[in-house]
């Protein structure tokens, strides 16, 4: 089958700029939000595409500019396919009656939704919407000039040093705090973390920088804050021995960063509930998978990822077999598959499956 040809647009503009500070802020978000959205519709209604790819879900506002998608999706036929980063919305915006009918009106239109995850049950996605499960693309590390020689040693790693590298926003569920205190029992190993705070709730960088001193670390552990441009990005992974994610029981996701580090074919400490994690760690060998939460655990983790041991017990990675998993080919088909199935349905079915 074939398809039209994509047309994609963001609308910059600054209506509210004489009004300063969070409310000014408030308004040109919010109404970029609104012309974005009609903008897009009026495109849709235009064009008559063969489907919608949303690139990323969002609720934000939606009671008032939900409409036209909803029509053009149930009047029309055209079929809406999202994106769903995040399909647990918990992070809640204005009063909660408001948080949770923005939710479920920004789901109306959509036919498919794109998961990264293994929904909870019962499941945040309405019944009428047909999840596909896709990995995470793996990603085309751009090319660069770095000395890895140069970083390392300015991240202050000596001879026979091993480098573990936390890249990306510093959560609670990352439990860089084990990390940490699994150190002491490895002189050679220097953890190096890349990112800052996610939020407000999440435990920021100095209570990681305090905790390093209180263990004498502090030589051990070091703390970048800094935007890294995607020129680095090859860089600083090939610098790196390890990279960790070590998510809590409560992730059930996958993780950018490994796609990353499979790119720099650089192994990986991971722990993390049941999740696409867990499976392409284990299933492709891409290195150490551990028990959530658990100090034990990590430092045994530790242990092997830090020698060949790992690679005696898993076997070699398989960079190649999960690079091809993780293809943006094998995602383009998946929804693609997907829209045909629902392209397929017959009026009949296509109302019963629009009311779950």
């Amino acid at each position: 089958m074939g398809y039209k040809k994509a047309e994609i647009f963001s609308f910059q503009f600054s209506l509210f700029v004489c009004l300063a500070g969070r409310l000014g802020k408030l308004l040109d978000r919010s109404l970029k939000i609104l012309v974005d959205q009609w903008r897009l519709a009026w495109v849709v209604m235009r064009r008559r595409p063969d489907f919608v790819l949303i690139s990323s879900y969002s609720e934000y506002l939606s009671p008032l500019w939900i409409w036209p998608h909803w029509i053009l999706a149930r009047l029309f036929g055209v079929t809406y396919v999202a994106n769903l980063h995040d399909p647990v919305r918990d992070f809640q915006v204005g009063p909660k009656w408001w948080h949770e009918l923005s939710v479920k009106m920004a789901y109306w239109p959509i036919s498919i939704g794109i998961v990264h995850q293994r929904l909870p049950k019962p499941s945040p996605v309405p019944r009428h919407v047909k999840v596909v499960e896709a990995p995470v693309g793996v990603y085309d590390l751009q090319e660069s000039p770095e000395n890895t020689a140069e970083i390392r040693a300015g991240w202050g790693i000596p001879d026979g040093g091993l480098a573990f590298l936390a890249f990306g926003y510093i959560r609670d569920n990352k439990n860089l705090d084990l990390v940490i205190r699994a150190l002491a029992e490895f002189p050679q190993v220097h953890l190096i973390v890349m990112g800052k705070a996610q939020s407000q709730k999440d435990k920021p960088v100095e209570f990681y920088r305090k905790l390093a001193q209180e263990l004498a670390l502090s030589e051990r552990v070091k703390f970048f804050d800094t935007f890294v441009p995607d020129e680095k990005l090859a860089s600083y992974f090939a610098a790196a021995d390890v990279v960790v994610l070590t998510y809590d029981k409560s992730f059930h996701s996958q993780s950018g960063v490994l796609n990353v580090a499979a790119r720099a074919r650089r192994p990986v400490l991971a722990s993390a509930g049941e999740s696409p994690l867990k499976d392409c760690v284990e299933k492709f060998r891409l290195g150490v998978f551990v028990e959530p939460d658990n100090i034990r655990a990590i430092t045994e983790g530790m242990k092997m990822v830090a020698s060949d041991q790992w690679r005696v017990t898993s076997g070699e990675p398989d960079w190649e077999g999960y690079e091809a998993f993780a293809s943006w080919d094998e995602n383009v088909a998946k929804i693609l598959e997907a829209v045909e199935v629902v392209k397929k349905l017959t009026p009949v079915e296509y109302a019963s499956h629009s009311e779950g």
